[in-house]
């Protein structure tokens, strides 16, 4: 008796979904993403700080000082997404505070709050991991399907942990539909703002913190 199509198929199929790489760096790769979502919808924002690169930490570094001092044409001038995140910042952050956080508090206190996306649609999860020396990539499947969503992972000091950074561009290209110019995405900004706030952000968030 011939084969079925499908029974042909199966290992092809296998194939194309087995990770690629070492097992015990996917293992880690897989709990990693694991625990830094599980850390985000637990509210737990050091755990989560804990798990991301030095890539993601260089970001916040560099919106913590915007947030601190960069003027209304500078944090204007953004692109959509540090825009928001530099006056979320001011938004959230008791001056006191954002003087002395650094960047791993930064995102701490952002996770905690809930300012991130703590989990995504039903069915989210990680594709097929890719490992190349001391980086590696996977897909962000829903229902079994890929996504344009990527993530990428670092090896560093530690272990693996989780580069953010590498969802931003998709996460820009979406946002950057609020307005096709600098004064129509600044106010479509502040509606978010507004929204997130649930009130009017302060009147001062366009000038400097500090």
């Amino acid at each position: 008796m011939k084969p079925s199509v499908p029974t042909i198929l199966l290992p092809l199929l296998l194939l194309a979904c087995s990770d690629n790489g070492p097992k015990d760096d996917v293992a880690a790769i897989h709990k990693c993403y694991d625990d830094y979502f599980a850390a985000l919808k637990a509210g737990e924002g050091e755990k989560a700080a804990d798990l991301v690169d030095s890539n993601t930490l260089a970001h916040f570094d560099r919106m913590l000082q915007l947030a601190r001092s960069a003027d209304s044409a500078t944090v204007s001038g953004l692109d959509v997404m540090d825009k928001l995140t530099v006056l979320s910042m001011r938004s959230q952050v008791p001056v006191e505070e954002l003087r002395d956080l650094d960047a791993k508090g930064a995102l701490a206190r952002s996770a905690s709050q809930g300012m991130m996306a703590s989990d995504g649609p039903d069915g989210l999860s990680l594709g097929t991991v890719t490992v190349t020396g001391d980086e590696a990539s996977a897909p962000l499947k829903m229902y079994g399907f890929p996504t344009p969503a990527t993530f990428t992972f670092k090896r560093e000091q530690g272990g693996w942990r989780i580069d953010l950074t590498s969802l931003f561009d998709m996460t820009r290209q979406a946002l950057g539909k609020m307005g096709s110019t600098n004064e129509a995405t600044d106010q479509a900004v502040l509606e978010l703002l507004k929204e997130n706030l649930g009130e009017d952000p302060p009147a001062g968030v366009w000038h400097p913190a500090l």
